[in-house]
């Protein structure tokens, strides 16, 4: 599928516990937010798919472009998580700190993930990781409810082994 009419999609949508589309299909909000050992600059940056590698397990992102691998808007690379996704990094945005993902897995589900991090203390942010997800199949429906179910408790681990980073990398 082309990627310029899954910009389309990208449209913000209202937070609902989960709800079927006119064509049959889930689709769910979920958010949590973290509290991380870093400043915002440096906290966003961890959430750029080359630092995510460092973090979190089995992210192996194959980048299409750029190359070398950089976060950058409009880097594409590939997951097998367990089927080949396609992810873009639409939004990289070191101002606003502001991270903005859509992750395609063809045929199953689409995903809108954003990151919005904000100071909290000294040398502290807070990380606010929202998932929009939208199935595109039975298969996808299955994914989707599930995620549904479980997202918001994968929190204190996203939290956890982004703090052991930061740490291993000496972040203020």
């Amino acid at each position: 599928m082309p990627l310029l009419p899954l910009l389309a999609l990208l449209a913000p949508s209202p937070i609902a516990p989960m709800a079927e589309s006119p064509g049959g299909r889930l689709h769910v909000e979920r958010s949590f937010t973290i509290t991380l050992n870093a400043g915002t600059e440096v906290a966003t940056r961890a959430f750029g798919a080359v630092a995510e590698e460092r973090w979190a397990p089995g992210f192996s992102p194959l980048f299409a472009y750029p190359n070398p691998p950089k976060d950058v808007e409009g880097a594409v690379f590939t997951l097998q998580v367990p089927r080949t996704q396609i992810w873009l990094l639409q939004t990289w945005d070191m101002v606003d700190h502001v991270v903005r993902y859509v992750a395609v897995d063809p045929g199953i589900k689409i995903s809108v993930i954003v990151i919005r991090v904000t100071p909290f203390g000294t040398n502290q942010s807070r990380a606010t990781v929202t998932y929009d997800r939208t199935s595109l199949s039975t298969a996808g429906d299955a994914e989707v409810a599930e995620f549904a179910k479980t997202f918001v408790n994968q929190a204190s681990e996203w939290e956890n082994a982004i703090n052991a980073y930061l740490a291993k990398t000496g972040a203020p």
